[in-house]
């Protein structure tokens, strides 16, 4: 793809693009936790946020 491209040419991938991942993953497990789909306290039904992920699909 081009922008991966230009990503990877201009070095662009800095401690900004980790920041940006490490939140994603912190709203997409929020947004699980909140719709009611995962519930992370609970110790008999703890899964991880890639195990909701694939059973999504």
């Amino acid at each position: 793809m081009l922008l991966e491209k230009y990503i990877i040419d201009n070095h662009l991938i800095t401690p900004f693009f980790w920041k940006v991942c490490v939140y994603s993953l912190l709203i997409f497990n929020w947004l699980l936790n909140y719709y009611g789909r995962s519930t992370f306290l609970e110790k008999d039904k703890e899964m991880t946020i890639i195990e909701h992920f694939l059973k999504g699909m």
